[in-house]
């Protein structure tokens, strides 16, 4: 067990390390090119994945003064500023997002399992309202009812997994086992779901 778990620590080690040189070149890219929106991306996004969360938010800052309209951008920005807990900052940016008319339901579904991830159901469940008005898929329907379930919504989360059945996602053994669905299983509803699974 020794050897695995060593093994894996020199994995994330150097994955690190090559994380670090990457954003150092990137950086010293748009250093050199400090107009180069695609460099100014790149490296916004590299401190992005490293959670270099503050630094990250002020380079995709300098990139939309020079592309005030660029989606993803926005997008990534709102992001980290929900992350830092600054959403009154981070409102206008989606806003902005939308008013280009360029928002998927990929762009939504990835919105809405970043604010699940930090715990912020109420948004994470608007972002999933949009994606199920694209894509009322059963697993989508699914994820909706997971962040109603968090945000202690039992109709609303009991009527979206009966949909979500009705669409298709019927794992018995991933409505048992999701810790989203807890504050759901001591419901008399929920044992009749389970009926209904395979």
């Amino acid at each position: 067990m020794k050897t695995k778990i060593s093994l894996l620590f020199l994995l994330v080690s150097l994955s690190v390390i090559a994380q670090s040189e990457n954003i150092e070149e990137l950086k010293e890219k748009v250093e050199e090119h400090p107009d180069s929106k695609e460099a100014l991306f790149q490296y916004a996004a590299a401190l992005k994945n490293a959670k270099q969360y503050e630094e990250s938010e002020k380079v995709f800052g300098e990139l939309l003064k020079l592309e005030p309209d660029q989606v993803n951008a926005l997008i990534y920005r709102y992001l980290i500023l929900q992350i830092l807990g600054r959403p009154k900052e981070a409102e206008p940016l989606l806003a902005r997002a939308e008013k280009t008319g360029r928002m998927d339901k990929f762009t939504y579904l990835g919105m809405g399992n970043t604010m699940y991830s930090i715990g912020k159901y109420e948004e994470g469940v608007q972002f999933f309202e949009k994606v199920i008005a694209a894509d009322p898929t059963g697993v989508n329907l699914y994820n909706l009812a997971c962040g109603y379930a968090k945000l202690g919504n039992k109709d609303e989360a009991f009527e979206n997994l009966n949909k979500a059945i009705d669409n298709g996602f019927n794992s018995k053994q991933q409505f048992e086992n999701d810790a989203d669905l807890e504050s759901l299983k001591e419901d008399s509803r929920f044992v009749g779901l389970l009926k209904k699974l395979k």
